[in-house]
């Protein structure tokens, strides 16, 4: 039997969800804040306990139960059609003027929109932190760029070995507002699920490459 860790003190959709499941399954969970997550540290390297939370609460749980980040994912060039802006990596220093400015590295900051050669002081209220932790940045760190667009909705797809196992509203516009197409992003899942194949194909000795083509044709 496992519990569940519950991210204390945030709204977002997977912690609602991580709440129901366990009210019907009946499954232990605890609401613990991030400063408290290391009481748990036994229980995490066991793998008793699941950690559901922000990206900074789920990787301080990964820390304790001393599993390694995984490597950070970067958008499939299989993909780039489907984003609809020019999107690049540039390093910090060289970012001039009004872009979208998201970190290489996994979540140093989360990602906004700001003007480098604006006045920070015209930044709204969730700005000014991600700014900052732009500029402790080293000039010579490379960071996403893409050109600024309008969101109409946001939504999160979970997908597993090419199959959406599940999606939610990642934004909080109202109920509804446009979402995304579905056979599009079918399309998007299967685009990149062929990538992961032929990536793995190609990091296989040729023997084991011949037995994955004949177990999947």
């Amino acid at each position: 039997m496992f519990s569940i860790l519950r991210q204390a003190g945030t709204t977002h959709v997977e912690e609602r969800i991580a709440t129901q499941y366990a009210m019907t399954a009946d499954v232990p969970i605890a609401s613990v804040r991030l400063e408290a997550l290391g009481d748990y540290a036994v229980a995490l390297r066991e793998g008793a306990t699941v950690p559901v939370g922000t990206v900074e609460f789920v990787r301080k749980a990964m820390s304790l139960a001393r599993i390694a980040d995984p490597p950070n994912m970067t958008y499939p060039d299989c993909l780039l059609p489907y984003l609809y802006r020019r999107v690049a990596r540039r390093r910090a220093g060289s970012v001039l003027g009004r872009w979208f400015v998201k970190p290489v590295e996994t979540k140093v900051f989360t990602g906004a929109v700001f003007d480098t050669l604006g006045n920070p002081d015209d930044l709204s209220f969730y700005d000014p932190a991600q700014y900052n932790a732009f500029l402790s940045l080293s000039p010579e760190i490379e960071v996403r760029i893409g050109e600024p667009v309008t969101w109409r909705s946001e939504v999160r797809y979970y997908v597993i070995d090419g199959e959406i196992r599940g999606e939610g509203r990642y934004d909080d516009g109202p109920d509804d507002a446009p979402v995304p197409d579905g056979q599009t992003v079918s399309e998007m899942v299967s685009l990149a699920d062929l990538l992961r194949f032929r990536e793995l194909r190609n990091a296989l000795p040729k023997h084991r490459e011949s037995s994955i083509r004949r177990n999947t044709i």
